[in-house]
């Protein structure tokens, strides 16, 4: 009795999976039958198209001579170590902080509490180092120092 009702079941179905399959290829059809119309169409308006276009063009106008003007390069101010400490754990990826930290040698535990700050969904960027060692837990104003006189 049971292998019966599965029988059934899975009668059912490929029944269900036929009716979607023929409704999918229908609607297919439809959908390349309305694209070929359109491309008839547009076709067909070509040929107005390109005449419209012809009798409207208008002779060019000889381009004035250009004028090459001077760029001055500004100087790009270096950033202090610290500014670019700022840069690094406020806008880089998660895996270039990791390497820069670990390069400085920071502490695990400080770098694994400062990722924790960046991936918050609420995360506000550090706007000075006092911010950092305040909402960072485990780093000391000693402890950043050493880590931005590593800092490259």
């Amino acid at each position: 009795m049971a292998n019966n009702s599965k029988a059934n079941t899975n009668s059912s179905n490929v029944t269900n999976l036929h009716d979607g399959l023929v409704l999918l290829d229908t609607t297919l059809k439809a959908l390349v039958d309305a694209v070929n119309d359109v491309i008839t169409e547009i076709n067909d308006l070509q040929p107005l198209l390109n005449n419209n276009v012809k009798a409207k063009a208008k002779p060019k106008a000889k381009p004035a001579k250009a004028v090459k003007k001077k760029v001055v390069k500004k100087p790009t101010p270096k950033k202090s170590p610290s500014e670019m400490f700022l840069d690094t754990i406020n806008t880089s990826s998660i895996d270039e902080i990791i390497e820069k930290l670990k390069q400085a040698n920071a502490r695990q535990n400080v770098i694994k509490n400062i990722l924790n700050e960046r991936k918050k969904d609420d995360f506000q960027t550090f706007t000075s180092l006092e911010e950092v060692v305040t909402r960072i837990k485990g780093l000391a104003t000693p402890s950043l120092d050493k880590i931005i006189q590593q800092w490259s």
